[in-house]
C-alpha cells in the first residue's frame, strides 16, 4: 500500500469532526474531502503510534465560506510488532485518561491563573479499536523538539532551565487536580484505575505478552558488562570478580520499588517518560534560546514521587559535567517553579526543597543511573539508529531495538568513535560508582541489594 494512503487511512472523518468542532465551538461542520496527511515525527518518537500532521478544509453549514485547519494526530501504529507493545503498555488508555479526565481537573484548579505546559486535546478514542489522539498542532505555533546533537551532547543549561521549570508548573497542576477529587472515593488510582498498573514497568504474570520494556533493559544491561571489561578501576575489577553482575540481579526488582508510590510522602501523577524528545521548545529571534516549551507524549504517565520524572529527565537529557555543575540549582528551578504555581493556585506546598533534595539525590538517584546506564548508549546513537527520514525506519530496526537493543549499533559506535567512546565511559562511571558506592567490599550496600 502506499505510505501515504496508508496514513491517511488511520485518520477517521468523524473523529476530525469531533476534533473541528472542538477547537472552533461550531457544531455543524462539513469537512472537505480534500484531507491533507503526513508524518510529524520519525524513529524513536513514533515507538508507540503513528504521530502525523493532519491538514484538513471545512465550512460551517450554512457559510460559503472554507476555513483550514491543523492538527497532531496519534493513531495506532503501522507494525503489527508495534501494536503488540500498544496493547501490552496501554498506552493509549492512558494517554486518554489522562487528556480525558486528569486535564480537566487541572483546568478547573487553575481556573485560568495559570497556563498548562501542555497542547491542547482536541478529541481523543481510545477504546483499543480505534485509538486516536488529536491535539494542537504545536509545530504550526513555532515550537518544536531540540535539533538531534543534544542526543549525544546532552541539553545546555538554557534547555534545561526551561524544561524543568514546566516540570515544576505540571507536577503543581497535578497536586492540584488530584485534591479536586472526592477523598471519600480513594486515592487518584482507585478513581482511574487505567493508571493503577504501570505502563513499562511490571513483571509479566502467566499468558501475558512479553513485557518489552524488561527486556530492553536487560540488553542494555548486557552492554554495560561488556563495556565495563574494557574500563580500567572499578568497573573492570567489578565485571571482572562477577561482583557487577551479582549485584545487577537486583536492578528490576529496584526499578519496581522506586516507581512505587512513596509511603507517607508525597505522591502525584507524573509524566512518567520526561526528556528532551517528550519537550518541544519555542526559540527566541535568534532561533537558539527557549523562551518557551510545551509538555508531549503521556503515553507511560505514573503515580509515584514528583523526583522521578526530575532524575529521569536529568539522566538522559543531561551529561554528568553538566549535572555536577549545575544539578542543584536546576532543582531550585525546579522546585520555585512548583511552588509558584502552587501559591497561584492557593494550594499549599506538599514537601520543603530540603527533603525533596534529600528524596532525590539519595532514593531516587539511583532511578537516574540505571535509566542512564540502560537506554543512553542507545539514544546518543542518533541517526545511526533514528534516521531523519521516517521511512527509513524499517521493521528491521524496530526489531532490533526491542529485541537486542542495538546492542550490536552500540559497541560499533562505542569502537569507531572517540566522541560517542568518552560520552558513554563517563556515565557508565558514574553508574557503576553509585551502585557500589563502598566499591568491591561489600555489595549488601548496594542500593540494588535493598529488598
Amino acid at each position: 500500500m502506499d505510505p501515504l494512503h496508508e496514513l491517511t487511512d488511520h485518520i477517521r472523518k468523524e473523529d476530525l469532526i469531533l476534533a473541528i468542532r472542538r477547537l472552533t465551538g461550531e457544531t455543524e461542520i462539513l469537512l472537505s474531502e480534500v484531507v491533507d496527511v503526513k508524518r510529524a515525527t520519525s524513529g524513536i518518537e513514533g515507538f508507540t503510534s503513528t504521530v502525523v500532521r493532519v491538514h484538513a478544509s471545512y465550512r460551517v453549514r450554512g457559510d460559503s465560506e472554507e476555513h483550514r485547519v491543523s492538527f497532531v494526530a496519534k493513531t495506532a501504529p503501522l507494525e503489527e510488532s508495534q501494536m503488540e507493545i500498544v496493547k501490552s503498555c496501554r498506552v493509549f488508555i492512558r494517554e486518554g485518561v489522562y487528556f480525558t479526565e486528569i486535564v480537566p481537573l487541572m483546568l478547573k484548579a487553575s481556573a485560568g491563573r495559570v497556563e498548562l505546559p501542555l497542547p491542547v486535546c482536541y478529541h481523543a478514542v481510545y477504546d483499543g479499536v480505534n485509538d486516536a489522539i488529536y491535539m494542537e498542532d504545536l509545530g504550526a505555533k513555532g515550537f518544536r523538539t531540540p535539533r538531534r546533537t543534544y542526543q549525544l551532547d546532552g541539553l545546555d543549561l538554557d534547555h534545561c532551565i526551561v524544561a524543568l521549570k514546566n516540570l515544576g508548573r505540571l507536577h503543581a497542576l497535578a497536586f492540584a487536580a488530584e485534591r479536586l477529587l472526592p477523598k471519600e472515593k480513594g486515592s487518584i488510582l482507585k478513581i482511574f484505575p487505567d493508571l493503577a498498573k504501570d505502563a513499562v514497568i511490571y513483571d509479566r504474570k502467566p499468558g501475558q505478552p512479553q513485557q518489552p520494556y524488561q527486556g530492553m533493559v536487560e540488553r542494555g544491561l548486557e552492554v554495560v558488562l561488556m563495556i565495563s571489561k574494557q574500563l580500567e578501576g572499578l568497573p573492570k575489577k567489578a565485571e571482572a570478580t562477577g561482583i557487577l553482575g551479582k549485584v545487577l540481579e537486583g536492578l528490576w526488582p529496584t526499578l519496581k520499588r522506586l516507581i512505587e508510590p512513596r509511603q507517607g510522602g508525597i505522591n502525584i501523577l507524573t509524566h512518567g517518560d520526561y526528556w528532551l524528545n517528550n519537550i518541544m521548545f519555542r526559540y527566541g529571534v535568534n532561533g537558539v534560546t527557549p523562551v518557551e516549551a510545551k509538555i508531549i507524549d503521556f503515553q507511560v504517565a505514573r503515580y509515584c514521587h514528583p523526583a522521578v520524572d526530575v532524575i529521569n529527565f536529568m539522566y538522559i537529557s543531561t551529561r554528568r559535567p553538566m549535572r555536577d555543575k549545575h544539578f542543584d540549582m536546576l532543582v531550585n528551578e525546579y522546585y520555585n517553579s512548583m511552588v509558584e504555581t502552587l501559591s497561584a493556585l492557593d494550594q499549599p506546598i506538599p514537601i520543603s526543597l530540603v527533603d525533596f533534595k534529600l528524596d532525590l539525590f539519595g532514593v531516587y538517584r539511583t532511578f537516574g543511573v540505571i535509566v542512564s546506564a540502560a537506554f543512553l548508549p542507545l539514544m546518543m546513537l542518533g541517526e545511526d539508529f533514528v534516521p531523519s527520514n521516517a521511512d527509513e525506519m524499517t521493521k528491521e530496526k524496530y526489531e532490533d531495538f526491542f529485541k537486542t537493543g542495538c546492542s550490536s549499533l552500540i559497541l560499533q559506535r562505542y569502537a569507531s568513535d572517540s566522541n560517542y567512546r568518552s560520552k558513554v565511559e563517563v556515565e557508565l562511571r558514574e553508574f557503576i560508582e553509585v551502585i557500589l558506592p563502598d566499591g568491591l567490599d561489600s555489595i549488601e550496600s548496594s542500593p540494588l541489594m535493598i529488598s
